[in-house]
């Protein structure tokens, strides 16, 4: 997993973009790519053990 600083234009906000790796290291571009995250915190469950470490 390799993780890029992005900007959402619509919210004009920075953001983080979450893209798989393969076996030789190359982003894996033709799959999922996630753009739009809730980033902890503020978006924090107070049940997930997470929160806990």
């Amino acid at each position: 997993m390799r993780i890029y600083k992005g900007y959402d234009a619509s919210t004009k906000k920075t953001n983080l973009v979450l893209v798989g790796v393969n076996q030789s290291g190359k982003d894996m571009v033709d799959g999922v790519i996630l753009e739009r995250l809730a980033p902890c915190p503020p978006d924090c469950p107070d049940s997930s053990p997470l929160m806990n470490l």
